[in-house]
């Protein structure tokens, strides 16, 4: 059975893929890097990775809730895949929760990036 896409449902999959597969990677290589540089750098690459998963989840969900009754008012609407609820992207406050776990993982990295000791190796 072939599913058919639009373009931004497709681009949405592979940003989603290869976020997936970088977050993957850089967690696997913190365990062989122990220099406290290496794993500043390798966190903030997760969390820099992490920026365009949550655009691409957005714009994904907002092309799969376009039908009227999804445009209603409820916070949390069923899945399109899958079971359990999502937040309603077509809502102010569904858009808020987004921006916000967009902003919180910005304010993480920048935080990270701006001390310079956060990640510090204890003997």
């Amino acid at each position: 059975m072939t599913k058919n896409y639009n373009a931004t449902q497709k681009v949405s999959l592979w940003i989603t893929w290869i976020s997936f597969i970088l977050i993957l990677l850089f967690c696997i290589l913190t365990v062989f890097f122990k220099d406290p540089k290496t794993l500043k750098i390798l966190v903030l690459s997760m969390l820099f990775t992490c920026l365009p998963l949550i655009g691409a989840d957005y714009f994904a969900c907002r092309s799969f809730y376009q039908k009227p009754e999804h445009k209603s008012q409820k916070l949390f609407v069923p899945k399109v895949f899958g079971w359990g609820l999502t937040f309603n992207p077509t809502t102010k406050l569904g858009k808020f929760f987004w921006l916000l776990a967009f902003l919180l993982i910005l304010f993480f990295a920048i935080f990270i990036l701006v001390n310079p000791n956060f990640i510090s190796q204890k003997n």
